[in-house]
């Protein structure tokens, strides 16, 4: 007989879940909370480490085309604030500048084509800065947000970007509206569904009646907090999350077909107005809840890439 017997770790595991295995414990052994699961089945959906958001970050990374690794190349100071990151294609890649070459390959050729940007809450000003990084025929870029985000984006971009790029950036209060002259392309990202309806409403009017062009890469839906399986949670952060934004229809945000019933919903919710139509929309990877559209004026044309 071959002698051959467990290590010290599988001591553990069948002494502590194994050995006492019933078959009552067939009713849950594999639910995401069992102890089981965690450590026989699967990788527990609650192991607490960067596992599951380095191998989300990691594989989205592998599926990128040849020009997003070239876009990546040129944009520099990508690490600034020390983000997790994976390397691919000798890339050290964060997830939020994956994002933004995702949405700059998605607007493509327009990007080389026009001349003034405004972000409606542009964070801490990742977009931008790939933006103006990437594209010299971007003359101004103007940033609205509140001012305590503001305060971190000017010391981010001022770190980011050259003295010279970062002249071109215009910081602009979100109560000063007014102050817009007409701009080429209006953006917005994550932003609409965090705030009001009716301030939504207001910044589409403002796009509407003064831009081109209008990105929205926003959530088709809500979803309830034990959907992704979080159980303890601010009730009055979640309740204001709930009523935020044009689309507030609960989804199951891992149901193929409700995310197609609410995509449609999404992208007649975010049309500004008449003056725009769809010009392009697109899955949102890898956050399928997630949807990228440019609305465009009716009959504009863009030059081939």
């Amino acid at each position: 007989m071959v002698d051959i017997c467990e290590n010290e770790l599988w001591k553990i595991i069948n002494r502590e879940l194994v050995g006492d295995f019933t078959e009552n414990d067939l009713k849950s052994f594999r639910h995401p909370k069992c102890a089981f699961n965690a450590r026989i089945a699967t990788w527990g959906p609650y192991d607490n480490t960067y596992r599951y958001f380095k191998t989300l970050l990691f594989n989205s990374a592998l599926r990128m085309p040849k020009e997003f690794f070239a876009l990546y190349k040129m944009v520099p100071n990508t690490d600034i604030g020390n983000p997790l990151f994976v390397t691919v294609s000798g890339l050290k890649i964060n997830i939020e500048y994956l994002f933004s070459i995702e949405e700059i390959l998605f607007l493509g050729s327009i990007m080389s084509q026009i001349e003034t940007c405004v972000e409606i809450g542009g964070g801490y000003g990742r977009l931008c800065h790939a933006v103006i990084a990437l594209f010299p025929n971007i003359s101004k870029y103007t940033m609205i947000d509140l001012e305590p985000m503001q305060k971190v984006s000017k010391m981010y971009l001022k770190k980011a970007l050259s003295n010279d790029q970062f002249k071109k950036i215009n910081f602009v209060k979100v109560n000063e509206l007014d102050q817009l002259g007409c701009f080429d392309l209006a953006i917005n990202i994550n932003s609409f569904a965090e705030i009001k309806k009716e301030y939504v409403k207001k910044y589409l009017d403002v796009i509407n009646e003064k831009s081109s062009f209008f990105y929205s890469r926003n959530t088709v839906g809500k979803y309830s907090p034990g959907d992704i399986g979080l159980f303890e949670y601010d009730k009055k952060q979640v309740k204001s999350a709930l009523k935020s934004g044009m689309c507030q229809d609960k989804v199951d945000i891992f149901d193929e077909d409700a995310l197609i019933s609410a995509r449609d919903n999404y992208l007649r919710s975010y049309l500004p107005g008449k003056k725009l139509t769809i010009f392009k929309d697109e899955i949102s990877y890898p956050y399928t809840y997630y949807h990228h559209v440019l609305y465009s004026i009716e009959g504009l044309t863009l030059k081939s890439q």
